[in-house]
């Protein structure tokens, strides 16, 4: 059974959506909400580039935070939501500092590339749990 989703990170998880793109919970959030804790901080990851995301959510605030990478800083309701565009990695010695990151279409080729067993899971209210 799944924890509850803050709501800030459902609303984001809701106009990714209603935008037209795909957009999940990942990382330690749904490790957290797996265990019925509540997450401290939420992670999404999105079919949708970082400047669709930054078009989806016109009028908040959103930092680019990593936007080499894919990922931008989104204060929703005052909670600071990650969300990161599906990405591959390539080169550097470690998955966490690729030397370069290519943006795919796919949820899977995204949570193939994480670190952690966990990392590679994505929950969405409307699908589920995906755990390849």
């Amino acid at each position: 059974m799944m924890g509850t989703i803050a709501p800030p990170a459902a609303r984001a998880l809701a106009r990714l959506h209603e935008a037209g793109f795909e957009a999940w919970l990942v990382g330690g959030c749904v490790r957290d909400m797996l265990l019925g804790c509540a997450p401290k901080d939420y992670d999404l990851a999105t079919s949708a580039r970082p400047e669709e995301t930054k078009a989806v959510f016109q009028g908040e605030t959103v930092l680019e935070t990593g936007i080499r990478h894919g990922t931008v800083t989104v204060l929703l309701e005052g909670m600071p939501l990650e969300i990161t565009t599906y990405r591959v990695d390539s080169g550097g010695h470690d998955h966490r500092h690729p030397d370069e990151v290519h943006f795919t279409p796919s949820l899977r080729e995204d949570l193939a590339r994480r670190d952690f067993t966990v990392n590679a899971i994505a929950y969405s209210p409307e699908s589920g749990i995906v755990d390849p």
